[in-house]
């Protein structure tokens, strides 16, 4: 796999972004917004930030805040460029009560071999909604669980997504899949509902996941976990990915 991890995933995230928000390039960043989705926080952020200069950090926010206000928005988060330093940024955004989250771009360095499952299906998304909205909805601890869900459903016929989900018996179970941009392919929105954790779910996904990644050929397979994610973070080493950068992100307060 020849590109860095770290790139591949922030050039994928702007094309994940670009599924469901048009974007403006303003003077320090990529305001991406949605006035379809205002209450989506994927949908309404600023990424690929550079203020060289910390004395500027107030203008730039001054800039994207009224951008957002403008077209009755807020901006969910903010994500600096590849070569921002983020810790000076983090002062001043922690001042406006933004979160500092901590995720690892990884990078898949060697193909695993990985045991089958013959008692858990796992299917194409696309002809089973319902059962994919549902690994949305067993989230009762998620009170935006259905606007997550409905955003899912709208990316799922973009060509360059394949999704899957996982039934266990009649029950619906996990999810995860695979984005492409160009010559990277991501491994995105892996996730098995609470009561089914620590079961081998995750697993059978990965499985059936890099499976197609393979078929693909693509130079570069990446992912992006939270650095505090220790069960994804197994799993996912156990699946022969390897830690290859880390990112900085900062989540706007929550009203």
């Amino acid at each position: 796999m020849e590109r860095n991890a770290l790139t591949a995933v922030l050039r994928a995230n702007q094309a994940y972004c670009e599924q469901l928000a048009q974007k403006t390039t303003l003077q320090s960043g990529i305001a991406f917004f949605s006035t379809a989705w205002p209450r989506l926080p994927q949908a309404n952020q600023f990424r690929e930030v550079v203020v060289p200069d910390p004395q500027h950090l107030a203008d730039a926010y001054g800039e994207a805040t009224a951008f957002f206000a403008e077209r009755g928005l807020t901006c969910s988060r903010w994500a600096p460029a590849f070569d921002q330093p983020p810790d000076e940024m983090a002062t001043f955004l922690d001042a406006k009560g933004y979160r500092r989250r901590e995720t690892l771009a990884m990078a898949l360095r060697e193909w695993p071999d990985l045991p089958a499952r013959d008692d858990l299906r796992v299917l194409p998304a696309r002809p089973m909604r319902q059962a994919y909205r549902d690994t949305f909805t067993a989230q009762p601890d998620r009170p935006d669980a259905g606007l997550l869900a409905d955003a899912a459903l709208d990316r799922l016929d973009d060509a360059r997504l394949t999704m899957f989900v996982a039934i266990d018996g009649a029950r619906p179970v996990g999810r995860g899949g695979l984005f492409e941009v160009g010559d990277i392919t991501r491994v995105t929105d892996l996730h098995v509902t609470p009561d089914a954790r620590a079961r081998g779910v995750g697993l059978a996904l990965m499985r059936q996941i890099l499976a197609l990644a393979r078929r693909f050929g693509s130079r570069t397979i990446c992912l992006q976990v939270d650095a505090d994610n220790a069960p994804a973070l197994s799993l996912f080493k156990r699946c022969g990915f390897v830690v290859d950068g880390q990112i900085s992100e900062f989540d706007a307060p929550t009203s």
